[in-house]
């Protein structure tokens, strides 16, 4: 799906089996030395900018970019297998088992999880078993001990299985000492590599390319200074971190099963399983250990639902005017997403209609506009907007949005419950949805309020 949109958008000029080999730049860009491999030849290709996708292989090396952080967190060993684990695999409302075998530890002793591809949950014809090892234990290395291992683990010493890969990896929480190298900016894993419990990998990779395309377009457009693209590494460096903060976080919180269960690769089996038996038997240990495992199951919502991290992350730069309210102090940083319209938060989702047709308030940002929503008496800042669009080719979309009397109708009060803003007032969302100013009420000349919040977004002067 991806291919055939990026090839409708750029007919005959998505090229596989490519690579990029050398990267020279000057004032006026960039020189790129790619290699045809089907081919067998070199050109160059001459660019303004270079977006760096390339999951931190070539292009931090050419520039002497190095990453920084935690390495050899731990090691883990991912079997890609197809088998039928229906008969065992029952419950259709689990995505991911984490399986204990007090034989290995503790829980990362099995991690399970269904591939697919024409079927999921218990059906599915594909798995990915996962398995943690120190980092030092060389048995990660032997294909056989690690089969026999996930047998065990599986409980499954007969199940016909068929093993497609066996990959190593070693868990890491890296990120790029800098996301901008003049014409060239590092986006996905080229910017930073982090466990994937919490699955905020590809999320991140989407946010960054989200957060700077726009002010790439805006830039090449003309429409934007340089300073503009600067803030793509000052907001998304922050996020990016904290993201890796949370996934080592979780990763780590896995282990506090292991402390309640009191379970440890250091004990032996036997001692490990007695651990486990006042889970399943009444013995005088039995509430308090019974209990304390809920606790750390409990604990493990800080990985599956982070809606805050996932959602909430706020920017903080020179494309964002600061409205001089305080900072919002969340009621949980990680598990409670409350939607604001202060600058720097993304703008609250709500569902408005006009003319019987209910659109995503969001979606009108659509095509790399900004968004400037009104309450329900702001039409001097509509007017305003169009006029300062008109006047510097940008691409604006104004309106009112409220209950009577406004452009679109706040159908279920969505919007009035969050937006933040009087009748008179204003909220001005930038074209990867975040909201870079707010008025709360009216003011004295909407138009050169405008005109200066969007001179300061953009950084550039405007008529």
């Amino acid at each position: 799906m991806l291919r055939a949109h990026a090839e409708h958008l750029n007919p005959d000029r998505v090229r596989f089996n490519h690579e990029l080999t050398g990267l020279t730049q000057d004032e006026s860009g960039v020189l790129a030395t790619i290699r045809d491999k089907d081919a067998g030849r070199d050109y160059t290709v001459r660019a303004r900018y270079v977006i760096a996708a390339d999951g931190g292989r070539t292009i931090g090396a050419l520039l002497g970019v190095g990453m920084s952080g935690p390495r050899d967190i731990m090691r883990m060993v991912s079997v890609h297998l197809t088998a039928d684990l229906s008969p065992w695999a029952r419950d259709d409302e689990v995505l991911i088992r984490w399986l204990v075998n007090p034989d290995f530890g503790g829980s990362f002793s099995g991690v399970l999880v269904p591939m697919g591809p024409d079927r999921w949950g218990p059906t599915s014809e594909e798995w990915v078993f996962h398995m943690q090892y120190a980092t030092d234990n060389l048995e990660a290395m032997q294909e056989d001990k690690v089969l026999v291992r996930m047998r065990a683990t599986l409980g499954l010493p007969d199940c016909d299985i068929t093993v497609h890969k066996i990959s190593t990896w070693v868990m890491e929480g890296v990120i790029a000492d800098s996301f901008r190298d003049r014409s060239v900016f590092f986006v996905g894993d080229a910017a930073h590599r982090h466990p994937p419990t919490g699955g905020l990998g590809l999320n991140s990779a989407v946010h960054d390319v989200h957060n700077l395309c726009w002010k790439l377009a805006a830039a090449l457009a003309g429409r934007a200074g340089d300073a503009l693209l600067d803030t793509y590494e000052s907001e998304r460096k922050l996020v990016d971190q904290a993201n890796i903060d949370n996934t080592i976080a979780n990763a780590m919180n896995h282990f506090t099963i292991d402390q309640a269960l009191n379970l440890s690769a250091d004990n032996t089996p036997e001692q490990n399983w007695a651990e486990l038996r006042p889970l399943w038997e009444d013995l005088p240990t039995s509430h308090g250990k019974r209990h304390a495992v809920n606790q750390a199951i409990g604990s493990q919502t800080m990985e599956f639902r982070h809606h805050n991290v996932e959602f909430g992350y706020t920017y903080s730069s020179s494309a964002i005017v600061d409205d001089g309210s305080p900072d919002e102090v969340p009621l949980d940083g990680v598990r409670l997403y409350e939607p604001s319209t202060r600058p720097g938060h993304p703008m609250p989702h709500a569902f408005v209609e006009r003319e019987g047709e209910r659109v995503p308030l969001g979606t009108l940002v659509h095509g790399g506009k900004f968004l400037l929503v009104a309450g329900e008496d702001g039409h001097d800042w509509v007017e305003a907007a169009n006029k300062l669009a008109a006047a510097n080719d940008l691409p604006l979309t104004a309106l009112t949005v409220g209950v009577l009397g406004a452009d679109y109708v706040d159908v279920r009060l969505a919007w009035l419950k969050n937006r933040g803003i009087g009748r008179r007032g204003v909220v001005l969302v930038r074209p990867d949805r975040y909201v870079a100013y707010r008025s709360i009420g009216e003011v004295a000349d909407p138009a050169a309020e405008l005109t200066s919040a969007l001179a300061h977004i953009l950084a550039t002067p405007l008529a």
